[in-house]
């Protein structure tokens, strides 16, 4: 699905319930906005007034804010602005122009509301100890770049569809590591990352997933450790904790100067553990099911996922513990998140819900002080409509039929 940005949001709120208007500067370099094709002439100026907000969207003048001091020109759809853009507009240079007394500041507002507080992302996440294991924060501050490794996160995209982190190795066997881990010695653990030879790598790149027993200063020996091809591998190991080993760290290796390999879901974990606390995000709205993945092969999984039945409990400072009472040795452990997207705090923030259905719901928050005005009130009724089919649908999301296997288990008393 493709992302959309808060212009687009913007720009669809204008149009598809008349907020506004948009116009394409063509006046040349000049800091009197003009569209001679969309203003000028008898009613070229409907719904303009003085003090309506304009704004520039595209161009050098990009963000500049201004107020409406003189209507467009009957002859060429002028608009003189107090205060004016900072600089000289070029032809092709775009701008938004609200009605009456509607503020940018204000639309972006219910934007935020919209995309935070009544619409969600489904998710599907590793169950892991490592922070930001799930590769979802947009920065590496989770990771530690050693021997010159330039880390860099990734957005999700097409084909794989999956944040992964980005280790341009600067010198022979550079690497990402994380944080110390706390593990218990004698004990059996569960290793899992997704990795593959970058796009702008060769095929002679080599990426190799490492376990430091950092207690004991060496490295633990792993079944598969090895990054070699384009497609992305699952590496799966289940270890076993050296004597007096007391903290690891995972070890993210591009093995040769420029190479390029980037990881995904770097998932670490007790084998017999029948608890899993749920990272700390404030974007949280809802969990949902547990389920294990039969088969670490890549692009086969979705045959072989099984929900497991579980527990959901709450626990201090807003932390949520999910409870099985079936074994998940050996398996790759997720759970499902309904996630509340971020803000949207600038023009190019993106979010992966589509631009009609934000557009829709901000719309009607946006109006909802205004329903009773005459000038607004069948505005808001056609956003209302609109807005409640969208959240209709948004909550059936929420309760949809899962045909997958299913493993009950209940507990012995």
């Amino acid at each position: 699905m493709a992302t959309t940005t808060r212009q687009d949001v913007r720009e669809s709120m204008i149009d598809d319930y008349k907020l506004g208007r948009r116009g394409i500067h063509d006046g040349g370099a000049v800091t009197t906005p003009a569209d001679d094709s969309q203003f000028s002439g008898p009613g070229g100026d409907r719904g303009i007034d003085n003090g309506s907000e304009l704004l520039i969207t595209s161009g050098t003048q990009d963000g500049d804010l201004c107020r409406v001091s003189g209507r467009p020109t009957l002859a060429a759809g002028i608009i003189t602005c107090n205060p004016a853009p900072g600089g000289s507009l070029a032809n092709a240079d775009t701008f938004d122009i609200l009605f009456d007394r509607l503020r940018f500041e204000d639309v972006n507002s219910a934007i935020n509301k919209a995309v935070t507080r009544e619409l969600f992302e489904k998710l599907e996440l590793p169950i892991t100890l490592v922070p930001d294991g799930d590769m979802l924060s947009s920065g590496s501050t989770d990771y530690t770049d050693e021997t010159s490794a330039t880390l860099l996160k990734v957005a999700a995209s097409f084909p794989y569809a999956q944040r992964v982190l980005r280790v341009t190795a600067g010198a022979t066997d550079s690497y990402a590591r994380t944080a110390n881990i706390a593990v218990e010695e004698n004990i059996s653990y569960y290793l899992e990352v997704t990795g593959a030879i970058g796009a702008a790598g060769n095929a002679a790149d080599i990426g190799t997933l490492i376990l430091r027993d950092i207690t004991n200063g060496a490295d633990i020996t792993l079944n598969e450790s090895s990054i070699t091809r384009f497609e992305p591998d699952i590496l799966s190991n289940s270890i076993t904790m050296p004597s007096g080993c007391e903290q690891v760290q995972i070890w993210l290796r591009s093995e040769e100067n420029g190479d390029i390999i980037e990881w995904a879901n770097l998932i670490f974990r007790r084998n017999d553990s029948r608890q899993f606390t749920i990272q700390d995000r404030a974007e949280i709205d809802r969990l949902g099911n547990l389920f294990v993945y039969g088969t670490n092969n890549w692009g086969t999984r979705g045959a072989n996922r099984q929900n497991i039945g579980h527990d959901l409990e709450t626990r201090t400072a807003g932390l949520w513990v999910y409870r099985t009472y079936a074994s998940v040795s050996g398996q790759s452990l997720w759970y499902e998140e309904f996630y509340k997207p971020s803000t949207l705090d600038s023009d190019t923030a993106t979010t992966s819900i589509p631009k009609e259905d934000v557009a829709a719901v901000a719309a009607t928050i946006l109006l909802e002080p205004y329903k009773g005005e005459k000038r607004w009130a069948a505005v808001y009724l056609d956003a209302l409509r609109d807005s409640e089919r969208v959240k209709r649908r948004y909550r059936t999301l929420r309760s949809i039929v899962d045909r997958s296997a299913r493993a009950i288990y209940q507990p012995r008393f």
